[in-house]
C-alpha cells in the first residue's frame, strides 16, 4: 500500500504530478449537448508504477474551436457550448498529451430571463441612429436586447410585438438562426440601412415582417407602448410598457434620447439615457451607455459567476 499511498501524494511528496507519468487518458461526462447544459472533463494519469492519479486540476484542457467549446468559463476542467458544430477537447500537462474527445453541440432556444430590453428608442429627434445618412423618425427608432443569462441562445423564429399586434401582426420576427451569446447584444432598428454598423458583440437588424401592406417597421409611439418578446407558442418572454400612452406603463417616455437600463445591463430601472452614469449621449446604439462595447461571454462570466 506505501507506493500507492506515495503516488496519490506525489505533489506532496515533494515530487511533480509529471514523475514516473507514462500517459494521460480524458473522459467526459457527455460528448453531445445543448447550450443549456455543460462538460465535465476527467483526466487521469497513468505512472510506471502502474498507479493512477487524477489529473484533472493540474492539466490544461485544450478545445480545437473555441466558438463552439470553450473551457474554463467557472471551473477549469467544465465546458460550455457556445457555438453549434463540433470540437474536441484534449489535456496538456508540460510534455503529455492526452488522446482528443470530440463534442457535438446545438444551441438551445431563447427562455424566459435569458434577455433584458437594456435600451428603447422611440423619439429619435433628428438622429441618424442606423447611420445611413438619413434622419428618419421611423427607421431610426430601435430597441436593444441583451443577453443576461449563462447560455447562447437562439432567437430564430422570436417576435416583437407591440399593443397592435391583433391588428398588424408581430412588428419583428427573428431569422432562424439567431444566436446570441452570454454578454451579447441584438439590435433593431425600424428601417433603412444599417451595412455600416459595427461594433463588437452587437448584432444589427432592420425590422422584418409579414406585412406587404404598410411597411410599419417597429412604429414606436412616443408617447407611450407596450413591447413584449414573445416565442411561437405564444409565450411573454419578456415585456416593456413604458409611457403615459400606456395604462400599464411603469416606465417614464423620454424626449428626443432613449431610455436605458441605469446601469447597463443589470439596472432595476429605466431611465432618460443622459442621466445614466458616464454617459455624454442621448443613446448609445449597440454599445453600452458610456460608449464601451458590451461585455462578451468570459467578461460576462467573470463578473457575474467568479466575481
Amino acid at each position: 500500500m506505501r507506493p500507492v499511498f506515495c503516488m496519490t501524494l506525489v505533489v506532496a511528496c515533494g515530487g511533480t504530478a509529471t514523475d514516473g507519468l507514462t500517459s494521460l487518458s480524458i473522459e467526459a461526462s457527455s460528448t453531445a449537448i445543448d447550450s443549456r447544459t455543460t462538460i465535465d472533463f476527467t483526466v487521469t494519469g497513468s505512472y510506471d508504477d502502474g498507479s493512477t492519479l487524477d489529473l484533472s486540476s493540474e492539466v490544461d484542457f485544450v478545445s480545437s474551436d473555441e466558438d463552439v467549446v470553450m473551457l474554463g468559463l467557472v471551473q477549469q476542467n467544465m465546458a460550455h457550448g457556445i457555438g453549434e458544430g463540433v470540437a474536441s477537447v484534449h489535456a496538456v500537462l508540460e510534455d503529455f498529451e492526452s488522446d482528443s474527445i470530440e463534442v457535438s453541440v446545438s444551441i438551445a432556444p431563447v427562455q424566459v430571463g435569458d434577455l433584458v430590453i437594456n435600451e428603447l428608442l422611440a423619439d429619435d429627434g433628428d438622429f441618424d441612429t442606423n447611420g445611413d445618412g438619413n434622419s428618419e423618425d421611423e427607421n431610426d427608432e430601435f430597441i436593444e436586447f441583451v443577453n443576461v443569462g449563462f447560455y447562447t441562445i437562439d432567437l430564430g423564429g422570436i417576435m416583437i410585438r407591440d399593443s397592435n399586434y391583433a391588428e398588424i401582426g408581430p412588428r419583428h420576427i427573428f431569422a432562424s438562426p439567431t444566436y446570441v451569446q452570454p454578454g451579447e447584444a441584438v439590435v433593431v432598428f425600424g428601417g433603412g440601412d444599417i451595412d455600416t454598423l459595427s461594433v463588437e458583440g452587437t448584432q444589427f437588424f432592420v425590422a422584418d415582417n409579414d406585412d406587404t401592406g404598410l411597411n410599419h417597421g417597429l412604429s414606436l409611439n412616443n408617447g407611450g407602448e407596450y413591447i413584449s418578446l414573445v416565442n411561437d407558442e405564444g409565450l411573454v418572454l419578456l415585456n416593456l410598457a413604458y409611457g403615459s400612452e400606456d395604462d400599464t406603463g411603469e416606465v417614464s417616455s423620454v424626449d428626443d434620447a432613449s431610455i436605458n437600463r441605469s446601469p447597463d445591463m443589470i439596472g432595476p430601472e429605466y431611465t432618460d439615457h443622459r442621466l445614466v452614469e458616464g454617459a455624454n449621449t442621448a443613446y448609445s446604439v449597440g454599445t453600452q451607455a458610456n460608449g464601451e462595447p458590451f461585455p462578451g461571454i468570459q467578461e460576462w462570466y467573470a463578473l457575474v459567476v467568479n466575481d
